[in-house]
């Protein structure tokens, strides 16, 4: 499903500047949470603006498994490549030249279960509050569903309240389809 909003340019462009200005807070604050071994995985992280918004990506090929995590036991299908010549060690502690050569693609299948740092959704998490403050300057109530609106205290209780109102006339409800049963006593 594809939807568009217009709103006049100088609107957008607001709202597109908000946007960015968070999603320069998350990656920074990704950047803090994101596992460093190496450093290469937070090495990979990048923020680029675009001309509707922006995106975070970390490039390093084990970012999505360090991110949301892997099943042990779940497969992966390794793509077929062109090795280039390079040296490797040997058992004798000498070293030798592997020449190129073409590998054929593979399935492997990880022993080890490896649970998700979500380095990036917790960051996204800790400032989701901030966007949708921001945005709302900027976009109708109508337009933003109240689900993603930041709720008030009030908001809360109120909808908690109705919410408890549907369940307490469910269960009437379900009480008066009840037949009744009557015993009689001779």
């Amino acid at each position: 499903m594809k939807f568009y909003i217009k709103y006049p340019a100088r609107t957008t462009q607001k709202i597109v500047r908000a946007w960015q200005h968070i999603a320069s807070d998350i990656f920074d604050r990704s950047q803090d949470l994101v596992p460093v071994l190496t450093g290469y995985l937070k090495d990979s992280g990048s923020l680029t603006h675009i001309a509707n918004g922006s995106i975070i990506r970390y490039s390093a090929k084990y970012a999505s498994i360090q991110e949301i995590g892997r099943a042990s036991g779940q497969t992966s299908k390794v793509p077929a490549a062109m090795i280039q010549s390079h040296s490797r060690g040997t058992k004798s502690g000498g070293t030798t030249t592997v020449k190129k050569y073409y590998r054929s693609s593979f399935t492997t299948t990880s022993s080890v279960s490896i649970k998700g740092k979500f380095y990036l959704t917790r960051a996204y998490d800790e400032f989701k509050p901030q966007l949708n403050a921001a945005l709302s300057k900027y976009i109708p109530d109508n337009v933003v569903p109240p689900e993603k609106r930041v709720k008030s205290k009030e908001e809360k209780a109120e909808i908690k309240r109705k919410k408890l109102e549907v369940q307490v006339a469910k269960a009437n409800a379900a009480a008066l389809k009840k037949p009744i049963l009557r015993a009689k006593v001779k």
